[in-house]
């Protein structure tokens, strides 16, 4: 990580950071079936982002909680770093929901606008591109390009708006995906994103592009793929959805994927079922020469499938569930890619654990980033505290879960304990 983003204390330092350390360099590439592909600047971001604060700013939401409900798109991450730098809290709210529960998210997070994907926006009787509806105010919704173009003319005139942040103000509002009952609002302050950020950055294996088809606009996606990716000056390659995924993968060419475990299972999956359809034969029996030479052919055919449907993945990174050992060992043995596990809490911002490449294990979600720390009750609970953990729930700082106890340490739900290398195993999850 270069050293004057390990300086950056808030989101906006880093925009401006990362604007003058890698202006020309790539920053985000979209690729879905059907589309254009285009790719943006980090000098593209910042400015684009700065801009959309501008126009936020003489809008009258300056400070105020503003939403971002949009499927994997440029024009999400630069409302999410557009309203942070306007003084804003962005709130992350998943566009898959339906439209019921996207207006009672909005309606907890005292949301005054929120930016909506197209289809969102549709069912909210407008049509268009990603546009912003005021909810404080009577206002007709505006599209995402009049607000970034006005915004770039009062650039032009000079009228910056970059709100003064300070690192412990909230930066985003948050939700669990919880089907059966009400998710809490959690609160991420600068310091909490960032913290967890750089922490995984020193632990990312290598690569110049980074492939994700997860949104950003949730603590995972944001923190694992938008933020640690923009530390490191790499290129972060953006699919509308999982279904995207192969066609993404295979032109884009990144070594490296960031998503979940059913994501990752599923494209175990593919794999085993491409493979079958190949009819590779079975491994060789024996050790001698024509032995070898068998295996040698087996193995590129192997990853001759993978070529088709992944081009070079070799790495995927995935948190929220546990992956099928089976799944795991196939991955890397038949196909060359190396599965490092995370333990993610929204609570948490999200990452707690990471795996590193050089020290993976199946079974297990890594050792404890340096950001937080861990312990364990005498029932196994895991408990976690420092400087990634929220400050609290938004309008119920007493909401169930138990956010604190005495000490400061905030209990998970999961049930888990160190290894003999303080890898952290996980063995009960969701006991909440």
């Amino acid at each position: 990580m270069n050293e004057p983003l390990k300086e950056c204390q808030d989101l906006v330092a880093l925009l401006h950071t990362i604007c003058d350390v890698y202006p020309d360099k790539p920053a985000v590439t979209v690729r879905d079936r059907g589309d254009a592909s285009v790719t943006h600047t980090y000098y593209e971001l910042a400015s684009d982002s700065f801009a959309i604060a501008a126009a936020l700013c003489e809008r009258g939401l300056t400070g105020k909680h503003v939403a971002v409900a949009c499927d994997n798109r440029y024009e999400g991450v630069v409302a999410f770093f557009g309203i942070v730098c306007a003084g804003g809290i962005a709130v992350l709210t998943d566009a898959q929901r339906k439209k019921e529960e996207i207006y009672d998210m909005l309606l907890r997070a005292d949301a005054s606008a929120c930016f909506l994907s197209p289809m969102i926006s549709e069912m909210a009787g407008f049509t268009g591109q990603v546009s912003l509806f005021r909810l404080d105010a009577e206002q007709e919704p505006v599209t995402f390009k009049e607000m970034l173009e006005h915004g770039h003319e009062l650039l032009d005139q000079g009228k910056q708006h970059i709100a003064d942040v300070k690192p412990d103000d909230v930066a985003v509002l948050t939700f669990h995906r919880q089907a059966d009952q009400e998710s809490p609002v959690v609160q991420l302050t600068h310091r909490n994103l960032l913290s967890d950020a750089k922490a995984a950055a020193a632990v990312f294996p290598k690569a110049k592009k980074i492939f994700s088809p997860l949104s950003l606009i949730h603590a995972y996606g944001l923190t694992c793929s938008c933020l640690t990716t923009f530390l490191r000056g790499g290129e972060l390659g953006l699919a509308r959805g999982p279904e995207s995924l192969p066609y993404g993968m295979h032109t884009f060419g990144a070594t490296t994927l960031i998503c979940t475990s059913e994501i990752a299972s599923e494209l175990a999956r593919r794999l085993r079922e491409a493979a079958k359809r190949a009819d590779i034969p079975a491994d060789p029996s024996g050790n001698g020469w024509l032995a070898r030479r068998r295996q040698s052919i087996i193995d590129s055919r192997y990853l001759g499938v993978k070529r088709v449907l992944f081009d070079e993945l070799d790495t995927i990174i995935c948190g929220c569930q546990k992956i099928d050992e089976k799944d795991l060992t196939m991955l890397k043995q038949r196909f060359g890619i190396d599965v490092l596990q995370c333990y993610a809490i929204v609570e948490c911002s999200p990452l707690i654990s990471m795996s590193d490449p050089a020290d993976n294990a199946p079974g297990t979600m890594g050792k404890i980033l340096p950001c937080c720390e861990v312990k364990f009750d005498d029932e196994g609970y895991t408990y976690v505290r420092g400087e990634c953990v929220t400050p609290g729930y938004y309008g119920n700082p007493g909401q169930i879960p138990p956010l604190y106890d005495n000490d400061g340490w905030y209990k998970t739900g999961d049930k888990g304990k160190l290894d003999e290398k303080g890898r952290l195993v996980i063995t009960e999850q969701n006991v909440f």
